[in-house]
């Protein structure tokens, strides 16, 4: 008996998907993890050593009200922090114009650094708008994750979004962290014997290796856009899911 778990990067397995498909798509979260498990078999050719499904897990970012508070406050500061760096760039800009030799490297490092940490209006309205989109994103959201607690032989790994002060975004941190926990600790509980993994992210290498060692087998499934060439190496078998057929793909993961 062959044992399978699905260790499913929510976010890297939606940017393979883009990859494969120009229109919009929703993922079929009822089904995607037992069809991605029947056409692994069917791949592989595996029925004889009896297959069997134990568990999904989808890692994913989740928004939450003390990073999209966090996000407006830093908006309604920027006027402020504009405008000040605006005066500080355009007094360097005038020093520079009669400084000395010996001080002109130093004022445009000065300068250089004040130019980086400026936003472009065009971004600060972009920062406005992705917190509009924030806040609806995070009721569908909501309403997902509550609808995922219904689904058999799926489990649901989240992590709080960040807020970017830097980037004026949401990003996704520690995801991939508790998926190479999982994934590890797992093996050595020996709760599988065959890891499916959406993700083709490097951060996750040692992590495979480590499971090998003991053991498992490594299938990796993502589109070649997505996936670093070492992961492609360090696995026992790649599915490229730009090589399915849009037929394949939507009956296997994705529903219109």
């Amino acid at each position: 008996m062959m044992r399978f778990m699905v260790f499913c990067d929510l976010e890297n397995f939606r940017y393979s998907l883009k990859n494969c498909f120009q229109n919009h798509i929703d993922i079929n979260f009822e089904r995607f993890h037992l069809c991605l498990f029947n056409k692994i078999v069917q791949l592989l050719n595996i029925k004889v050593h009896n297959p069997q499904f134990v568990r999904a897990y989808l890692y994913t970012g989740e928004y939450t009200d003390a990073q999209i508070d966090q996000a407006k406050k830093h908006l309604n500061e920027l006027p402020f922090q504009q405008k000040k760096a605006e005066a500080k760039i355009k007094d360097l800009e005038t020093k520079l114009i009669t400084a000395a030799n010996t001080e002109k490297e130093r004022i445009k490092r000065e300068l250089q650094h004040e130019r980086s940490n400026y936003f472009s209006p065009e971004r600060v309205e972009n920062l406005a708008m992705e917190l509009e989109k924030a806040k609806l994103r995070q009721k569908a959201q909501a309403e997902l994750f509550h609808s995922l607690g219904y689904v058999s032989f799926l489990e649901l790994r989240t992590k709080p979004l960040k807020y970017s002060r830097k980037d004026l975004r949401f990003i996704q941190k520690g995801t991939d962290v508790q998926l190479a926990v999982d994934l590890v600790n797992f093996a050595h509980f020996n709760n599988y014997d065959c890891a499916i993994v959406c993700s083709g992210d490097l951060d996750l290498l040692e992590s495979c290796r480590q499971i090998k060692s003991l053991g498992k087998t490594v299938i990796l499934v993502s589109h070649k856009a997505q996936v670093s060439p070492i992961m492609i190496r360090e696995s026992d078998y790649y599915l490229n899911l730009g090589n399915l057929t849009s037929d394949e793909l939507k009956d296997m993961v994705v529903t219109n």
